[in-house]
């Protein structure tokens, strides 16, 4: 039964072999769930991992020549979940895309939590609402897209994709959805991972082959903008290495008067500046800012730190950059919704007739099927409410991918 138990647990957080779960601990009191993986005795494959900044202290002691690290994971339920692994203490960099259930050596999330927070930002959500939705304090949302904003990885590419744990990659390679492309290594690649998860019948062998899908996603995103597009997502333009080009983009200082200021004092934003007088003069003036609540002290505190970027600003572009982001994401006002309101009678049209909205979106089929399989099981009114509540947050979050859609929803909501 324990066997059991951990399988599917396995199979709910997307672990796939040499990775299983050795030991698991539950700590209700404070509603922790501690997730402990082990490479069940095979050679280490990832050496992508590099030598830590600082090792994760347990009670439970990694084996010799390992050092143990600590991941905050995707909430299960209403338990805030870690990952616990032991890896080498010597691990060297490799290219490639590590699964998603572990996490960089140097930070304290793994790789799915990132992208969650990701893909929530994409959809321009703010961080108090990524924070309840994905069950994460502010603050680590704030680290997860202050790291985001400062990478350049291949995680611009792969912010926008389906996690591996979304449904549409396991319909994809079990046939209930198609994908249609003319990229033939990908022709190539679906054809194997298709006859492979055929004949093995193996949810290991699954979680490995969708692995191996979103992998192939990220690395040629370029040649793969019509499915981006079917998945329901976009490939965003890939940060651009021209300094000529990166300078057109200007840096903008905050007034005094911008909260932001308050944030960094105060201790609700950190900046995770790698500068080291920064550091020192942050962490000076947040004991100052505490010790005198009254304004005008504040005031002349946030002026000092303001006076030391703008004396510094060639030295700390990074931390401009993400001060950029913040006043700009501030300044943009709220876009009225052009979305019919929950009321309309479009909403119930499209649960009935799922061919009124003409779509190539897998997400939204998906989503669609599922929701009108719903409403046709449970009319009542409670239930319609929450299925068409669901319906338009969907078109809402995704705006940007799904506009012809909703170009045709604002003629039909017209008429209705």
């Amino acid at each position: 039964m324990e066997k059991l138990q951990r399988r599917d647990l396995e199979q709910i957080l997307g672990i796939y072999p040499p990775w299983k779960i050795k030991d698991i601990t539950v700590d209700s009191v404070h509603e922790k769930l501690n997730v402990y993986l082990d490479q069940g005795g095979t050679k280490a494959r990832f050496s992508f991992l590099s030598s830590p900044s600082r090792e994760h202290v347990t009670t439970n002691a990694a084996p010799k020549g390992m050092t143990r690290y600590q991941w905050q994971h995707v909430r299960f339920g209403r338990f805030t979940t870690f990952i616990h692994a032991d890896l080498p203490k010597s691990g060297h960099a490799q290219s490639g895309i590590p699964p998603v259930f572990l996490g960089d050596v140097n930070k304290q999330y793994t790789y799915q939590l990132a992208q969650t927070v990701a893909l929530a930002k994409a959809k321009k959500l703010n961080e108090e609402t990524i924070s309840s939705l994905c069950g994460i304090d502010v603050v680590t949302v704030k680290a997860i897209t202050t790291d985001i904003e400062a990478s350049q990885s291949e995680k611009w590419a792969s912010s926008l994709l389906p996690l591996e744990t979304d449904a549409v990659w396991r319909a994809i390679l079990t046939d209930d959805v198609n994908i249609t492309t003319k990229l033939l290594p990908l022709k190539l690649l679906l054809s194997r991972l298709k006859l492979n998860v055929y004949n093995k019948k193996d949810s290991n062998v699954l979680q490995q082959s969708i692995a191996e899908l979103r992998t192939f996603f990220v690395r040629h995103a370029q040649q793969l903008k019509s499915e981006y597009a079917q998945l329901g997502g976009h490939v965003p333009k890939a940060p651009s290495s021209n300094p000529s080009t990166q300078s057109n983009s200007k840096l903008i200082l905050p007034g005094t008067k911008n909260r932001i200021w308050h944030e960094i004092l105060s201790g609700s934003f950190e900046l995770h500046s790698r500068n080291m007088p920064l550091n020192l003069i942050v962490s000076k003036l947040k004991k100052r800012y505490e010790a005198h609540p009254v304004a005008t002290e504040q005031a002349k505190l946030v002026a000092d730190l303001r006076n030391f970027f703008l004396k510094n600003a060639r030295l700390l572009r990074a931390e401009l950059t993400i001060l950029t982001k913040m006043v700009r994401d501030a300044s943009q006002s709220e876009s009225s919704s052009s979305l019919p309101d929950l009321e309309n009678q479009v909403w119930r049209q499209i649960l009935i007739d799922d061919s009124i909205i003409s779509s190539e979106k897998m997400n939204y089929r998906l989503l669609l099927a599922r929701l009108r399989a719903i409403y046709h099981k449970e009319p009542d009114a409670a239930a319609e409410a929450q299925v068409i509540a669901q319906l338009r947050a969907f078109f809402d979050q995704n705006k940007r991918s799904m506009s012809s859609e909703i170009k045709q929803l604002a003629v039909l909501s017209s008429v209705s």
